[in-house]
């Protein structure tokens, strides 16, 4: 996509929880399933830095996590000021949406896009 329809994309994502994965592709080149892999812990917002150490992608039906094919696509990814920000925002936002479910939580992994998992 050229840089006009990356932003219209953008725009109309403003209110999804999307957004930030959105953003974060866009801001530096992640595949799709490395955005949605990507945990906490392999974030280093003072260092404005990621490691990309997995991918997620579906096989046989179901979601499966697993280490990137080559050497070359385990790497360290800069990230933009304005997407650390965004960041910083969105990890608040997650700790206060976990709070906010008390016992109701279930943890599924840290991940960057992770959100509440009601048991049910």
């Amino acid at each position: 996509m050229d840089a006009d329809a990356v932003a219209a994309v953008l725009t109309a994502a403003q209110a999804s929880r999307y957004h930030p994965a959105l953003v974060l592709i866009a801001s530096s080149g992640l595949r799709k399933g490395e955005a949605l892999a990507l945990r906490w812990d392999r974030v280093d917002l003072d260092a404005k830095t990621l490691k990309v150490a997995a991918t997620i992608a579906r096989v046989n039906h179901a979601l499966t996590i697993t280490e990137p094919k080559t050497a070359r696509s385990r790497r360290a990814v800069p990230i933009p000021p304005a997407v650390v920000a965004m960041l910083r925002k969105h990890r608040t936002e997650q700790k206060a949406e976990r709070l906010r479910a008390g016992n109701q939580w279930t943890d599924s992994g840290s991940g960057v896009h992770h959100r509440v998992r009601r048991s049910r």
